[in-house]
């Protein structure tokens, strides 16, 4: 479980002016993007205990835009103000906040953060391994089914018939070349910007950290350090521009756009279809130019090896 922390400090000498609560709202605003739970220490000099003082007020108007709470309700200084503050989003749960001694003229604060990893979930799920399929013997058997071995059979089968056919053979086939297997994987969010090329950057790290840990040499704990450096660079880069080229192509669409910040801000939201995708008309004109096409394609018979090959070919490529 990832924690974020902050320190924030206003120096009490100077006067609290509107520049400081327009560049501390600016620091909200990137605070809040990180999806992860965050904690801000800060001394911002303020007397939030005076609920009548106009900076306390302003701040307590700021963290409430921000959704953001403080935590702190006893004095932390000597004189009797609080000015050291703990605050987080209204949704992470703080307790046990202490204000203990004075070490100088200011006093510790303690608190207890309930961001406790949650559980991991498992669901039971059936797959095949394709890697194990041999597509020598899978061919040869193909050619020996009804699907090509006949093909004159075929001739007064509806289009029902066919596709309850073909349905029926590539199961057989595939139970015997690629049997079901039950797997019980990890539920997990996705992480869309994660790429091929995170992947090749994680595992080169993780090479070198076995390689350090093995050898325990100087020079392997820099390689290992520098490519920790250039993985974290890479995500940093993915998930912004992901999330950067989201925004840009929900420009103009209100909801679209809420959805896509609110997933940046690690919110989660409602799944539903878009109803407005498409309309009635739309899909009853796809379907009629797909069956005219689907015709016109079957409108010539195939030789059977060319039937076969083509068969096993838009097979393997996933179009039938």
């Amino acid at each position: 479980m990832s924690l974020s922390v902050f320190g924030i400090y206003r120096p009490g000498s100077q006067t609290v002016t509107s520049t400081f609560f327009d560049e501390l709202s600016s620091v909200l605003e990137q605070i809040c993007l990180h999806t992860c739970p965050f904690v801000i220490c800060s001394d911002l000099n303020i007397h939030v205990n005076e609920l009548s003082d106009s900076c306390s007020m302003r701040l307590a108007e700021l963290l409430q835009s921000f959704d953001c709470t403080q935590h702190v309700n006893e004095p932390t200084h000597k004189d009797g103000h609080i000015l050291d503050l703990v605050i987080t989003r209204r949704e992470t749960t703080v307790s046990a906040v202490h204000v203990g001694g004075l070490l100088s003229d200011h006093a510790l604060v303690t608190a207890t953060l309930d961001i406790s990893k949650p559980p991991v979930q498992y669901t039971w799920t059936t797959c095949r391994n394709w890697r194990n399929l041999s597509l020598t013997e899978f061919e040869t058997d193909l050619t020996a089914s009804r699907l090509c071995n006949d093909l004159s059979s075929l001739d007064g089968m509806s289009a029902d018939e066919l596709t309850d056919l073909y349905k029926e053979e590539m199961t057989s086939l595939l139970d015997k070349h690629c049997p079901v297997t039950k797997a019980r994987p990890r539920l997990e969010e996705m992480t869309p910007w994660f790429h091929s090329d995170c992947r090749a950057s994680r595992r080169r790290s993780r090479q070198l950290e076995r390689r350090y840990r093995r050898t325990r040499s100087s020079a392997d704990k820099l390689a290992w350090d520098d490519q920790l450096k250039e993985m974290r660079l890479l995500y940093k880069d993915k998930h912004q521009n992901y999330w950067k080229g989201k925004i840009i192509d929900n420009k103009g669409d209100c909801q679209k756009l809420w959805r896509t910040l609110s997933g940046v801000m690690g919110e989660k939201t409602s799944r539903y279809v878009d109803a407005e995708a498409h309309s009635a008309e739309e899909f009853a004109k796809f379907f009629d130019e797909k069956v005219k096409g689907v015709h016109e394609s079957t409108s010539s018979t195939y030789s059977g090896t060319t039937y076969r090959s083509l068969l096993l070919r838009r097979w393997t490529c996933g179009i039938l």
